[in-house]
């Protein structure tokens, strides 16, 4: 590269300094959608700080880094006592609401629960269309005990697009007449509606309402009728990437800086290296 580009870019970087510093305040506050982090906007105000600090080589940016990075941490699930629709309370954030997952449960005749079914909303709306649809299931029962059948209906601003799975089974066993579903794993998966659908047995990772379900897995057979899925509070590894990555980097620079830089921070680098890795464990989507 040549001296005279080289010299352009410092004088570049000289003048966004003045920018980048009457920003700064703005990063006081977390950045919220509803009661939810708004993890991509609150991934790169981190990472904002990050490259000022690879930039300037300022250790006022790391500081600024760690109040608010502090902030972060302090708004996961597991801080702010709230759950997600499994009933669990971990060290990650759940995803905004206009990216929520919607559940509902098939309940048996003594309506015990038998299956959860999930719709996962996905980052984009249907072509032309808005967030929010409305998705039911009904299950018809051709014999009892035995063998049902599922409809998944959608309906938006758009339209109503629907889906039927025929003969479905309980029975995992191979031979068994219909589509097994087995009883101790996420049962069906099918794309449908533009949505992923998943169905899974209840077992003790999920907790409807307060109840928390028995040890083993519940082996009863949906009832007929219909079920509106509804709005419920999920950990994405999408969004909790947006915000482990910028305390991984945080690490990372720590740990190639200067003796003083790391001794100053070392503590805060190894407690966010501890963080990072319990926000991806408790991803599930």
């Amino acid at each position: 590269m040549s001296a005279q580009p080289a010299s352009r870019y410092l004088d570049d970087l000289a003048l966004l300094r003045p920018r980048i510093d009457a920003l700064l305040p703005r990063f006081d506050r977390l950045i919220l959608q509803g009661d939810a982090l708004f993890p991509q906007a609150q991934g790169w105000a981190l990472q904002a700080l990050l490259l000022a600090y690879e930039a300037y080589a300022d250790p006022a940016y790391l500081e600024k880094f760690v109040a608010i990075g502090d902030q972060v941490l302090g708004y996961r699930d597991s801080e702010r006592g709230v759950r997600d629709y499994r009933g669990q309370s971990l060290p990650a954030w759940r995803a905004p609401a206009r990216s929520s997952l919607e559940t509902c449960w098939l309940r048996d005749v003594a309506g015990q629960p038998v299956f959860l079914v999930r719709a996962h909303r996905g980052l984009q709306p249907p072509r032309g269309g808005a967030w929010h649809g409305w998705v039911q299931v009904d299950v018809v029962v051709h014999e009892p005990g035995a063998r049902f059948s599922l409809e998944v209906t959608r309906r938006t601003a758009n339209g109503t697009t629907s889906e039927r799975f025929d003969d479905l089974t309980m029975n995992p066993a191979p031979g068994a007449i219909g589509r097994g579903l087995p009883g101790n794993a996420a049962a069906m998966t099918v794309n449908t509606t533009s949505r992923l659908i998943t169905l899974q047995p209840a077992n003790t990772s999920v907790t409807p309402g307060s109840a928390r379900l028995p040890e083993r897995v519940i082996a009863r057979f949906p009832a007929a009728g219909t079920s509106a899925l509804a709005d419920s509070p999920f950990v994405s590894c999408i969004y909790t990437g947006h915000l482990a990555w910028p305390f991984a980097r945080f690490v990372r620079l720590v740990q190639d800086d200067a003796p003083d830089v790391k001794a100053r921070h070392n503590a805060t680098a190894e407690r966010y290296l501890d963080a990072a890795r319990a926000e991806i464990a408790a991803n599930e989507v």
